[in-house]
């Protein structure tokens, strides 16, 4: 039954070759993006857990404002 479905499935991918394309490039787009938004968060949940007090850990930003440029920095 299975080897049926994928017989099948690989005449409509064959039969129509623009719109499979364009399927599979947009499916390997949003599972990449997918990946790469769970391993940001992955980092950012996870950052500073090698120390023992990590819930005494703050973070300071410094932010500079001149004429045209902002800079903000990590103290």
């Amino acid at each position: 039954m299975i080897k049926n479905y994928i017989k099948i499935a690989w005449r409509n991918l064959w039969k129509s070759k623009g719109y499979s394309a364009i399927n599979i490039i947009g499916l390997s787009i949003g599972l990449a993006a997918v990946l790469i938004i769970g391993i940001w968060i992955k980092n950012q949940l996870q950052f500073d857990n090698f120390y023992s007090n990590q819930e005494n850990i703050y973070k300071l930003w410094n932010k500079y404002e001149d004429q045209h440029k902002i800079s903000v920095n990590d103290i």
